[in-house]
């Protein structure tokens, strides 16, 4: 993310003693540190961690450097200069070098997912065919190599865009 870490902001630790677990900044400290609420293994506890450690996950709408449009935080673009083309294991092998546990599914036109919430912190990463999903108000076209986070709790709705099928990757925080 461009963003550093801000108070009230959803968070997934990845690296240190708490690496793969998600939590809560309450406060940026004056050394820069945050103060962490850690969900860690069924238990809640406080820590003090540098902001290189965090990655932001909360869904909070933020301006891009050209105030041209907003950018939805947890939403990755396909960067084919980066990766190369958005093939199926390059996506893949991103999601799990993230922690997740990938599944493929296919979805057929038509298809359309109502609101709904996961007891878990999941990525929905599309192959092919383009997929509409809506997070708490955002509403935000996928299409192939894209993905969004959705932190466990999160409200969202899906639904087959076109007349081509979706090919996506389901990746739960292992």
């Amino acid at each position: 993310m461009t963003s550093e870490p801000r108070a009230g902001e959803h968070v997934r630790i990845i690296g240190g003693i708490f690496s793969g677990c998600t939590g809560h900044v309450e406060e940026v400290l004056p050394s820069g540190k945050l103060q962490v609420r850690v969900e860690a293994r069924g238990t809640i506890s406080n820590a003090r961690i540098d902001p290189v450690f965090v990655e932001p996950l909360g869904t909070l709408i933020e301006e891009n450097e050209s105030d041209e449009q907003p950018r939805i935080k947890g939403l990755e673009r396909w960067d084919e200069e980066s990766y190369g083309p958005p093939m199926e294991q390059a996506i893949r092998s991103r999601l799990e070098a993230k922690g997740f546990r990938v599944s493929r599914y296919v979805y057929p036109p038509g298809t359309s997912f109502p609101e709904h919430t996961h007891p878990v912190d999941k990525i929905d990463a599309v192959v092919s065919g383009r997929f509409r999903m809506t997070r708490e108000g955002d509403e935000i076209v996928l299409e192939a190599g894209d993905w969004l986070s959705v932190p466990r709790g999160t409200p969202h709705s899906a639904e087959v865009v076109g007349d081509e099928p979706v090919v996506s990757l389901d990746g739960i925080q292992a």
